[in-house]
């Protein structure tokens, strides 16, 4: 059983792969050009030699602000960020808003002369679809990336062919926040830093990478662009990034997203939802799935009403929910990866 709730993902294990690439330093010719692609790295005053990188990202947008996929120890009160690039000095940066669900990052450069990229959409790539993957001389030089895999050059970063193979809701058992996209990479063997940006065959940025797996060997787990645009908008309308919680529980077990149970007071309960009412849509999107509801409650927003579509028995019916504040979990458990209550998760 799992409880809907825009789960707060455990922090010990959203983002296992970061432990591979904290530690990582930048090689002292790797700094800032005019492209918007680069690598996001902390130093201090007590460090002796070239700073750490954390991981990669890109400005978007009208380049003032960088995106990235950070672990949780990276806060406001973090000093020492600087985003490096090629060819250029390195830039310092300010911590603005952090996604409590995936990680993604909003970093904040106070002068930009390159443009950042433009947000396309992830949602209407059919499997199949070619893609660009970020890559770079100082990413090879840090992790003996092969120099004969085919790229393209976008604003002086090197970006490899790549492909959509498929979306994915979880890993080894463990659900994700939201629908993520599954690309394949041109060689198993390379490794990629979490926030490197995926881009469209047109130059449109469709995602940043969230994580690697090996079945199959060499994919990367990708964050959609519709997450980046949610946290944007997030915290332009609140000064930070909140879940919205629903208070559904639905089993994982079964395809069809049926309620199994509602949190006392919450947002589901109030508005009218019972157990046993099939989930239909959420404002406008279809849900035909567990993972489709999961998906769409993580776009929910905090205190705006929203329209769900349900079956009860026989009967098809139309409800308002205005999602709230996600209370303080009183359990030992370890929250679920899942927005919605899924298999005994809350939402």
């Amino acid at each position: 059983m799992a409880d809907c709730h825009q789960i707060l993902l455990a922090r010990s294990r959203i983002l296992p792969f970061f432990g591979l690439f904290f530690g990582f330093v930048l090689p002292l010719s790797a700094q800032h050009s005019a492209s918007p692609i680069g690598y996001v790295t902390i130093g201090s005053s007590a460090r002796v030699g070239p700073p750490a990188v954390l991981a990669s990202g890109c400005f978007v947008g009208d380049g003032k602000q960088f995106v990235t996929v950070l672990g949780f120890g990276i806060g406001p009160e973090t000093r020492d960020l600087a985003i490096h690039g090629f060819d250029g000095p390195e830039l310092p940066a300010s911590f603005l808003a952090q996604d409590p669900q995936t990680g993604l990052v909003l970093l904040e450069v106070p002068s930009k002369e390159a443009a950042g990229l433009t947000l396309g959409e992830s949602k209407g790539l059919g499997i199949g679809t070619p893609l660009r993957i970020g890559g770079s001389a100082v990413r090879r030089t840090m992790l003996g990336e092969p120099r004969n895999v085919p790229a393209v050059n976008v604003g002086g970063s090197q970006m490899r062919n790549a492909r959509l193979v498929g979306y994915e809701i979880s890993h080894r058992g463990r659900a994700f926040p939201l629908r993520h996209l599954l690309v394949a990479q041109p060689d198993a063997r390379t490794a990629t830093m979490p926030g490197t940006p995926v881009l469209s065959e047109k130059g449109t940025l469709v995602g940043l990478v969230h994580g690697m797996t090996n079945q199959p060997p060499g994919t990367c787990f990708v964050l959609p662009s519709e997450a980046i645009a949610k946290v944007q908008s997030c915290y332009a309308r609140d000064g930070m990034v909140s879940p919205a919680w629903v208070g559904l529980v639905v089993d994982t077990g079964r395809n069809t997203p049926v309620v199994l149970e509602l949190r006392a007071d919450s947002p589901a309960a109030l508005c009218g939802i019972l157990p046993g009412d099939v989930i239909c849509a959420v404002a406008d999107r279809s849900v035909r799935s567990v993972s489709d509801l999961v998906d769409a409650c993580y776009y929910l927003n905090l205190d705006t009403p929203v329209d769900l579509a349900l079956i009860r028995g026989t009967e098809p019916m139309a409800v308002s929910l205005t999602p709230g504040r996600m209370p303080t979990l009183k359990t030992k458990a370890k929250p679920s990866l899942y927005p919605v209550s899924t298999g005994g998760e809350e939402q």
